[in-house]
């Protein structure tokens, strides 16, 4: 993958302490991303901008392991990641042992809602016509093995999980829980803070030069759920909406 170079200021030792600190985790307010900026490569508004203006980070490579989510969080010298732990408890833990502000966190926190996009690629594969890449993820989930694509497409219409938990399932040993009913799956995400980040969309190509990166993939949009009251609905690959809305608004599978 690949990421602008990390600032110098954000490779800097950590003061030493004993124990991390065991303050609650406080609601954060991190700026918004500029559409502006993301799809065209500049900004009317320049400096002058409220949004902010993310140009994905270069992450050196590790060789003790290539997964997004621990290549993001081994390029923070002095912060101890724990892999069994929760990846959202992990960053915020990360903004706490650093002492930074949400502006200061702010960068670090859009990289590490792609590492997160990432990761779902990297564990469970891209391609949506692969059978293989389906029986993982049903084992995962806790569903038998599929023995054909279509079987896989029905079964999975009405599943209802926390991608979140898919991912972190292997590392904290717990199993992923499967809801009934969408709006479970709403309470539970936004109840535990597991709310998987939209997909950017990938920015205009321009006449010459490389296509764009993309970071999203088939099979991950046919997982997607809408579990959002407030944001546009884009989960269209498997059809409609289960929420019935009546006054106007749409939802989506994240924020």
């Amino acid at each position: 993958m690949r990421f602008r170079r990390l600032k110098d200021d954000f490779f800097r030792s950590a003061p030493a302490v004993k124990e991390e600190p065991k303050a609650p985790r406080r609601q954060r307010e991190f700026t918004q991303e500029c559409p502006q900026f993301r799809y065209n490569g500049h900004c009317p508004r320049g400096a002058s901008c409220d949004k902010f203006h993310f140009v994905p980070w270069e992450l050196p490579g590790r060789e003790f392991s290539d997964h997004p989510v621990d290549l993001f969080f081994a390029n923070f010298k002095g912060f101890d990641h724990q892999r069994t732990r929760p990846f959202y408890d992990e960053f915020y833990r990360m903004c706490d042992h650093f002492g930074w502000s949400d502006a200061e966190a702010t960068e670090p926190w859009h990289n590490f809602r792609i590492a997160l996009i990432q990761e779902f690629t990297y564990v469970f594969g891209e391609n949506e016509r692969n059978l293989l890449n389906w029986q993982k993820m049903f084992k995962t989930i806790g569903l038998p093995e599929p023995t054909s694509l279509s079987e896989a497409y029905t079964v999975v219409r009405p599943i209802r999980v926390n991608l979140i938990d898919m991912l972190e399932s292997s590392r904290t040993g717990e199993p992923v829980q499967r809801f009934e009913a969408l709006r479970d799956l709403s309470h539970y995400s936004y109840g535990q803070g597991k709310i998987f980040p939209r997909p950017p969309r990938s920015p205009r190509r321009k006449r010459k030069g490389p296509k764009p990166k993309t970071y999203s993939s088939g099979l991950l949009k046919m997982m997607l759920r809408e579990i959002s009251f407030k944001n546009q609905y884009l989960g269209t690959r498997l059809g409609g909406t289960e929420l019935g809305l009546d006054d106007g608004d749409s939802a989506s599978e994240s924020r």
